[in-house]
């Protein structure tokens, strides 16, 4: 409500410093917003018991709530199902809205699923402008980046909770590749 609000006053004709104000309070409303989204998510975090899931949907419910205009999904995810907790389809969720939020120059993402020991790899990469060197430890902190810093940690937190972890691997102006790691016994293709 807010957020229609600012976006109405935006419409009208606005001095210099009127606007700048209107941008720093959207941009505080959207970060209040996040975190109030990330609260409600993580308290939810480990309640329900884990169960199998298709991954393929969740991308592709990912993709149509966040409707992002300009990229091309690709996937070959082989039919792959993942015995994980019920906010995994946050973690694709989180991964699109990095994308589009943070790639700037994404016109393409690719999710695979390969078998990696007695478990699979689920590969998300784009080709946008990938995650500097110098973040590349921290992006799964609590906290750290440029908008609320909870995105990703909690992408790390939901998979953590069956034993899944998540790496980025990209290579830095040409893409960012996360690698999320499905232990043996939680993954299965068909």
């Amino acid at each position: 409500m807010v957020l229609d609000h600012i976006a109405l006053l935006r419409e009208q004709p606005l001095d210099a410093p009127v606007a700048a104000a209107l941008e720093k309070q959207q941009v505080a409303v959207e970060i209040i917003q996040s975190q109030i989204e990330f609260t409600r998510d993580y308290q939810d975090l480990g309640v329900r018991a884990p169960r199998w899931f298709p991954v393929e949907p969740l991308v592709t419910a990912a993709a149509k709530a966040l409707r992002p205009a300009g990229i091309r999904f690709a996937t070959g995810l082989n039919g792959i199902s993942v015995y994980a907790d019920t906010l995994l389809s946050s973690v694709f969720y989180n991964l699109l809205e990095n994308a589009m939020r943070y790639g700037r120059t994404v016109t393409e993402i690719r999710v695979t699923a390969v078998p990696d020991g007695g478990g699979v790899r689920i590969v998300w990469e784009d080709n946008g402008v990938g995650v500097p060197a110098k973040h590349k430890q921290r992006i799964f902190e609590r906290g750290f980046g440029s908008h609320t810093g909870l995105g990703l940690f909690l992408v790390k937190e939901v998979l953590s909770i069956t034993g899944i972890t998540i790496r980025e691997s990209g290579e830095p102006g040409k893409g960012a590749r996360f690698e999320i790691l499905v232990p043996e016994g939680r993954a299965r293709f068909g």
